[in-house]
């Protein structure tokens, strides 16, 4: 990874000086630097360059001082770390810069030995901000999973009490038309075997009778009432299915977490969807 570094003085020598001292860095490219001659110049290539790690700049600076430069970076939201070189008669204005935020500072005339720990050290706090950052990053992208997971895992528990309140509402009516079709049935068939029992004691009724038979047209409506309770038991049981499947996919009785078949689930699930799965598989 290449550190970037901008280098902000005016001095003609100091940008020959620090590319012989870090010539091997330079070429392995772990360094790069920028040298700009004022404090507007390295505040405009920050704006537009924000990957400078470090920022090595001389208190006394023309257009923009080295104390006002501080203040503007710190409004940046990748503030660089900020090293000041100053006079040792110059105290007050480092310790100015120390509280305005600066994380180091050099002596004039600066020694190559000391720039060369200082930069080691500012570096391994670039680094070390960047990688609780990533970090930070990663715990942030991992609450948002998480916090949306919860938000889907609400919704899905809504709509389970909803289906569940849903399934039991049609629960005991459904039960009580299924329940009743069968002896239903029985008692409509003992009618019906009565109605033949006197059409064969009494063959020729009164015309009142023979009338009436006629207009509801006896034959078909005894045969088309089978047909009709066969419908019904059909649709009761498809309806008593739905309950069923409904019940288990919002899993209505259960309080604490068991074992379960994946397969049952799987069935409830195509119950649910199968006339919606018939409609695709026609239309493709």
């Amino acid at each position: 990874m290449t550190h970037h570094i901008l280098v902000v003085d005016d001095e003609p020598d100091i940008e020959s000086l620090i590319s012989q001292k870090f010539r091997h860095e330079i070429r392995q490219g772990e360094y790069r630097f920028i040298f700009t001659n004022n404090g507007a110049q390295a505040y405009q290539h920050l704006t537009t360059n924000p990957d400078i790690d470090v920022v090595l700049t001389d208190i006394n600076r023309p257009v923009i001082n080295g104390l006002d430069l501080i203040s503007q970076l710190n409004t940046l939201s990748h503030a660089p770390k900020i090293v000041v070189v100053s006079a040792c008669s110059d105290m007050a204005n480092i310790r100015a810069a120390m509280n305005s935020g600066a994380f180091d500072f050099l002596m004039k005339p600066i020694s190559l030995s000391d720039l060369t720990v200082t930069l080691e050290k500012t570096l391994q706090a670039v680094a070390k901000e960047k990688a609780n950052q990533q970090q930070l990053d990663q715990m942030r992208l991992q609450f948002d999973q998480m916090r949306l997971q919860l938000v889907q895992s609400e919704k899905m528990s809504s709509l389970g009490q909803m289906v569940a309140g849903i399934a039991h509402e049609i629960n005991n009516p459904v039960n009580f038309i299924y329940g009743n079709l069968r002896p239903a049935r029985a008692y409509i068939q003992d009618l019906m075997d009565l109605v033949g029992l006197y059409q064969t004691q009494y063959p020729e009724p009164v015309a009142e009778i023979k009338e009436c038979v006629e207009e509801i047209d006896l034959d078909f409506l005894q045969e088309d009432l089978t047909k009709l309770f066969d419908s019904l038991a059909i649709g009761a049981s498809r309806i008593r299915e739905l309950v069923l499947s409904l019940r288990n996919f919002s899993r209505l009785d259960d309080t604490e977490k068991k074992n379960v078949n994946i397969h049952e689930g799987i069935n409830s699930t195509l119950v649910i969807f199968s006339k919606s799965l018939e409609s695709d598989t026609r239309t493709t």
